[in-house]
């Protein structure tokens, strides 16, 4: 390979690696087609995000729930609240404050593997 062609390799590389890592940041939605990223040697946890927030009682919030390191698509999770009188979570991660509270878990568990789950924090004001 040319010294030129090698410099524009490593450019393009550099380039493709710095989108990755700012869509990680930032928190775009990257899908990657894989067919179960979780299986063999691959170590995957679930990652419920935001990871912690403070509301006032009566307001709502969408958590969201997804695998790492690698993206599944098809993962789908259970949802639910430590405190179901203080912060009620639907099927969907939808939480909806109840009553004041220092500290309510709001939990996310892989359906097909329910040994894996993470959980938020919510205070409620």
């Amino acid at each position: 390979m040319r010294p030129d062609a090698t410099r524009r390799a490593s450019a393009i590389v550099v380039v493709l690696v710095t989108i990755a890592t700012l869509a990680a940041i930032v928190g775009c939605n990257t899908t990657f087609e894989v067919s179960d990223p979780c299986k063999g040697d691959v170590h995957c946890t679930v990652v419920v995000n935001p990871f912690a927030v403070t509301l006032p009682r009566g307001d709502t919030m969408t958590f969201i729930a997804g695998m790492s390191p690698e993206p599944d698509t098809s993962a789908r999770f259970s949802w639910m609240s430590s405190d179901s009188t203080k912060v009620r979570v639907d099927s969907t991660g939808l939480a909806t404050t109840i009553a004041q509270s220092p500290l309510v878990a709001i939990c996310a568990t892989l359906t097909r593997d329910t040994k894996k789950r993470s959980c938020a924090q919510v205070t409620v004001l």
